[in-house]
């Protein structure tokens, strides 16, 4: 019969009511609050526990989520894991309705740690999933991880839009000396490194920030159809930015990132239409510093608008020092050993 395929290829499994488009005379597309978004199967699913760890584990030929953290779960590692040929994302940490914590039915994916896995051709069917998603957490740290071969984003954190500005759910994620190579390969607006919703409260302390540190997005060895500049359907939207900090996103610090092959090494995509709303830009509070890109192009054009200073260029023919550094600590840590693929 179908699906109804939302955001990250969570699914729409019904309506409220059934102008769930409409609200005040207005088109709202993404009130989540009108709407029943659900997560296709996973192979493992978690459920209310505590001091979960996966380690060196073969994740492969599944035909929908692989490890799924569905609700209530604290302290969960994953940790030298391959995933490899899965038909939808590789890991979901959370619901998409879990945006305000009902408990005690509910409970929050809390101190998560991500670290050392590759996730290789994850979405293989699904295109419209990510390698990993994690809709809201409260605590988590994805560090030296290797990305590849995904068709839309590849870390895609939180969830909720601008509609959602009070929740406060999700807070204080680590993005760290990830590597991301040939992702958003087949859709558009979707990044290496995808943010949406808020993250914390409006002046919340830098701790509970998202931290993007040390990061390299390596798009520059994609194929030739997958380098359009921009969406066909509206320009003001880059096929793959390194960063794409979406509708209500708020709180994000991106320092000493390396991106190349993107078609814009950060996109703000709610700036052309908040851009003159009062207090929309000082809400945002976004801090970039140090990043690194093989061209200059953003959204807006000047970052400096937005909170984050004008990127640093570089090229393949000259990588200055700092450049390189970064691009040697992304990705698995030294002696590293993956599992090896069943025979």
């Amino acid at each position: 019969t179908g699906s109804v395929i939302s955001q990250a290829a969570n699914w729409f499994t019904g309506w409220r009511q059934a102008e769930w488009m409409e609200y005040d005379g207005q088109r709202h597309p993404h009130l989540d609050g009108d709407r029943f978004p659900n997560l296709p199967g996973a192979a493992i699913q978690v459920d209310s526990a505590r001091n979960i760890s996966f380690t060196g584990n073969v994740f492969t030929e599944f035909g929908a989520i692989g490890v799924l953290l569905h609700n209530d779960v604290v302290r969960a590692t994953l940790d030298r894991n391959l995933f490899v040929d899965i038909s939808a994302a590789a890991l979901v940490a959370g619901h998409p309705v879990h945006d305000e914590i009902d408990e005690p039915m509910e409970g929050a994916i809390k101190d998560l740690v991500f670290t050392n896995n590759i996730v290789d051709r994850a979405a293989a069917e699904y295109y419209a999933s990510v390698g990993v998603q994690i809709t809201k957490a409260s605590g988590a740290v994805v560090s030296h991880n290797l990305f590849r071969d995904l068709p839309y984003s590849a870390l895609s954190l939180g969830w909720g839009w601008e509609d959602n500005q009070a929740s406060t759910v999700h807070r204080a994620i680590e993005v760290e000396n990830n590597y991301f190579e040939n992702v958003v390969n087949l859709l558009y607006d979707g990044a290496p490194i995808y943010l949406l919703g808020p993250v914390a409260e409006p002046g919340a302390a830098r701790r509970d920030f998202t931290q993007i540190r040390g990061n390299f997005a390596n798009n520059a060895d994609a194929a030739p159809q997958f380098k359009a500049p921009s969406d066909p359907v509206d320009a003001s939207f880059a096929k793959r930015p390194g960063i794409q900090l979406d509708k209500g996103t708020r709180n994000i610090l991106m320092v000493d990132n390396v991106f190349a092959g993107a078609t814009r090494w950060l996109q703000v995509t709610a700036w052309r239409i908040n851009r003159d709303v009062p207090g929309w830009v000082e809400g945002l509070t976004l801090i970039g510093r140090n990043n690194w890109s093989d061209i200059s192009a953003s959204e807006p054009g000047d970052t400096s608008l937005v909170g984050v200073e004008v990127v640093q260029q570089f090229s393949a023919d000259d990588m200055p020092a700092a450049v390189r550094t970064i691009i040697a600590e992304a990705g698995l840590e030294p002696g590293v050993v993956m599992p090896p693929l069943p025979s």
